[in-house]
């Protein structure tokens, strides 16, 4: 009440020149500042901007996951992979639907499983167009596949027989290794146990290399004894350093 007498008396006296009242709080002083927008904000804008912000933190982390809920034909084509009993039926799918990168991923993973379980020869499958075509997808889109497809993924091609100077093979085998960094321990660990017992991959020097090193750079993330013990088996005498240090976690 006091403020508002003052001003009509510097209004009478200064005439209409603009000032700032005595009882103005100091946040009002303040430039454009959050305190002066959520003050002026109501409260139903201010929730509903609280709100947006964390649709958009939560839209961000959960972005894969609903990549194949927003596509109802994608599960479907998950399913028909999933469901495949023959390599006929993989290839069906290849031919009559558009895959993605993860989706040709998945058949060339469940071929080789077919391939395994069945005892199935490989000839005809890698010479086959429908296979070529799935082949070509993944390597379109080789950087979209998930890191948990990208192992497996690998040792089912080397498990179909694919050329080893095939480029499909190459830029998989190249993509792992930019990857390596993302890959938990227990991955890299099971490539090389892999790689270590396969006589057929025994040459990819480069990339056993750098698994390897890995092994040797976190080590300390190893947490089961019974995995210290099977790299020392398996791994151990492909480097001194990392058997040294295995040693050690026993």
């Amino acid at each position: 009440m006091a403020a508002r007498l003052v001003q009509r008396c510097c209004r009478q006296f200064f005439g209409g020149s603009t000032f700032i009242p005595l009882a103005t709080p100091a946040s009002l002083l303040a430039p454009a500042s959050k305190t002066v927008i959520a003050r002026a904000l109501p409260q139903a804008a201010l929730a509903s901007l609280h709100t947006s912000s964390l649709s958009r933190q939560t839209d961000k982390l959960s972005v894969k996951e609903q990549v194949y809920s927003r596509h109802p034909e994608h599960k479907e084509i998950d399913e028909l992979i999933e469901s495949a009993s023959s390599p006929e039926d993989l290839l069906h799918v290849g031919e009559h639907h558009t895959l993605n990168g993860n989706q040709a991923s998945a058949v060339v993973i469940q071929l080789a499983r077919l391939v395994a379980e069945k005892k199935l020869e490989t000839e005809s499958i890698l010479q086959d167009s429908r296979f070529q075509q799935v082949l070509s997808i993944l390597n379109s889109q080789l950087s979209r596949v998930w890191n948990s497809s990208l192992l497996p993924l690998l040792k089912s091609l080397y498990l179909l027989g694919l050329d080893r100077n095939k480029r499909e093979l190459r830029s998989v085998k190249q993509e792992v290794r930019w990857r390596l960094r993302r890959l938990n321990f227990r991955q890299i660990a099971s490539l090389a146990e892999y790689m270590a017992a396969n006589e057929q991959v025994e040459d990819q020097s480069e990339l056993l290399s750098d698994v390897v090193k890995h092994l040797e750079l976190r080590w300390t993330e190893i947490g089961d004894t019974r995995a210290v013990v099977a790299l020392m088996t398996k791994v151990g005498h492909l480097s001194q350093t990392l058997m040294d240090r295995l040693e050690d976690k026993v």
